[in-house]
């Protein structure tokens, strides 16, 4: 998929646009305290003897740009159109000055919008190559940083920009404060004397980056792999756990007080396993359309192309007994090394203002305004609702046709021989 584009109030101001539900305009002015927000431009400025000064009554303000007012939301209480001054249902977080702000309107409330996107992201699927991994957020695509442990002398971010993004919609950076710096998964409960295979891939902007396979329980590196080129590349080993080792954490390191990495599918898999757990992000059977086994083990550093194998005899099974996943693979005969799956995952639906999606503009857009228009039908009956249901026959052809085109009917493929030349699907 592409770089994320869209931010979440580009999307509800787009479809705003498609059903007229937004004015915007920039502020010239405004009270001490936030009290008022005056826009002297037209067309907020009317100093007609008739003007209504009942026409943005119970409309929703929001503002749009500086810092302290940025995103806070208010419904108007009062309209001046000789002034064109607002009044706020309560005080702005700081006095106005030339603050950009839109206005929601037709008792079209800006969270409807927002409930509306969400909607249709979340009934929406891409499809893409996903690692299996025991790591929790190994691919990094789980929005925020929550799921890996606290970054001790460095940072976690997500990015997404040119360079710095292998796979996926992001990868994460651990930029260090001090030398040896690192960030450490979640701690997993292990059976000592196991054996796993662990790998990742990994960019060094700056310095040196160490994959580390860590004794939790003893306080001790079991193993590790370093890469100190500033382009991609892959470094992996299998280890087995020491006799008295119940905690395995992996840590990702940054060896020199500035060293800058980014890291991206960090997959941990115990050697022999026949049973590997799905993302809980895989709530149908039918999202998985493959299953493939990577190119595994190498002895020090290589590149990051991997040629993958399709694996045709698997299961998707219930995993009932797991409270963080439903379903899990089985695969039918022992496959060491990482494995992959091609599977169609839901649109991560949005919180923040600046938060974005990899759905393309228009067919986000398109089927928003088709969810909201459904939403409003189901409102009061009125004059209102009848030019909505007026709409929603329009905008749901619109959402069928790209439906049609993005979302291809899921096709799960019969067991086979497995090919004798790897196709490389990365």
């Amino acid at each position: 998929m592409a770089s994320p584009t869209l931010t979440y109030l580009a999307a509800v101001q787009a479809v705003a646009d498609n059903l007229n539900l937004r004015e915007n305009g920039t502020a010239t002015s405004g009270a001490a305290a936030g009290a008022t927000l005056v826009a002297a431009s037209w067309p907020f400025l009317n100093a007609a003897s008739n003007a209504n000064s009942n026409k943005y009554l119970g409309d929703e303000q929001k503002v749009t740009s500086g810092t302290t007012n940025l995103g806070a939301l208010r419904g108007i209480i009062t309209y001046a159109p000789s002034t064109g001054t607002f009044t706020p249902s309560s005080a702005w977080p700081a006095q106005i000055t030339t603050e950009t702000f839109d206005i929601y309107k037709r008792g079209v409330r800006y969270a409807d919008i927002q409930a509306a996107i969400n909607h249709a992201l979340r009934e929406r699927r891409y499809e893409a190559i996903w690692p299996l991994t025991l790591v929790t957020d190994g691919d990094f695509e789980t929005s925020g940083t929550s799921a890996w442990g606290t970054a001790v002398n460095a940072a976690l971010t997500k990015v997404a920009t040119a360079g710095n993004l292998l796979r996926g919609a992001q990868a994460g950076r651990v930029l260090n404060s001090s030398a040896n710096g690192y960030l450490p998964s979640a701690a997993m409960t292990v059976v000592p004397g196991d054996t796993y295979y662990l790998e990742a891939k990994v960019r060094a902007a700056v310095g040196t980056a160490t994959l580390i396979a860590y004794d939790n329980t003893n306080s001790a590196t079991i193993d590790s792999e370093d890469w100190a080129n500033l382009g991609w590349g892959k470094i992996s080993f299998t280890f087995s756990l020491p006799s008295t080792c119940e905690s395995l954490v992996i840590r990702l390191r940054g060896t020199g007080a500035s060293d800058d990495c980014y890291w991206d599918d960090v997959i941990l898999r115990r050697d022999g396993a026949r049973e590997v757990s799905l993302p809980d992000w895989v709530v149908d059977p039918g999202q998985v359309l493959d299953v493939y086994r990577g190119s595994g083990f190498s002895t020090g550093n290589d590149g990051f192309d991997e040629d993958l194998y399709s694996i045709k005899r698997y299961s998707v099974l219930p995993d009932a007994g797991n409270p963080l996943a439903l379903y899990k693979i089985q695969t039918h005969s022992l496959v060491n090394g990482p494995l992959w799956i091609r599977a169609r995952k839901a649109f991560s639906e949005l919180s923040a203002d600046t938060d974005t999606t990899i759905m393309p503009r228009n067919w986000l857009v398109t089927a928003a305004t088709y969810q909201l228009l459904e939403r409003l039908v189901n409102r009061s009956p009125g004059q209102e609702t009848v030019a909505w249901k007026a709409e929603m026959v329009k905008w749901r052809q619109r959402t069928v046709a790209l439906d049609r085109h993005f979302m291809p009917p899921e096709l799960r493929i019969e067991w086979g021989t497995p090919p004798d030349v790897p196709r490389s699907v990365i």
